[in-house]
């Protein structure tokens, strides 16, 4: 495995500044990851030498699993409609389930939704019936 250099630990590190913003404090960020809060905290506080490469990754993965610069979202009618519903839970703070196919975007759309909108929090739940997306606002 090639090793990270400083920059791609500085980005994973800006990343993650960014993923706890979105909750309300940073223990809730830190138990959605299931990553101790040492190694969160070590790493906002920019002291990476004693963080292996494979635990920048690990959290890069849940804190980014879609690279914008490798994909680009197409707008489709799934897309869209998710994306009312979306606006929608959020405006009344439902909660919705969304049954599809899979590959039409549920998850895409919803990291897309939150990367789009403040004070927004997706929580994708893939369960044993394949194609559900599970919505919660507000984030808690």
């Amino acid at each position: 495995m090639k090793q990270l250099s400083l920059e791609e630990k500085k980005d994973i590190q800006a990343r993650l500044q960014v993923y706890v913003s979105k909750y309300p404090s940073q223990n809730k960020a830190v138990n959605s990851l299931g990553i101790s809060a040492g190694t969160i905290s070590t790493i906002l506080n920019g002291k990476f030498d004693n963080i292996s490469d494979e635990m920048f990754l690990r959290i890069r993965s849940q804190i980014s699993p879609v690279n914008p610069e490798e994909w680009t979202v197409c707008e489709t009618t799934a897309y869209r409609e998710l994306f009312l519903l979306l606006e929608d839970a959020q405006a009344n703070q439902n909660v919705s389930w969304v049954v599809g196919n899979a590959g039409i975007g549920k998850t895409t759309t919803a990291h897309d939704y939150a990367a789009k909108h403040e004070n927004v929090l997706s929580r994708v739940r893939r369960t044993c019936v394949a194609g559900t997306l599970f919505v919660k606002w507000p984030a808690s």
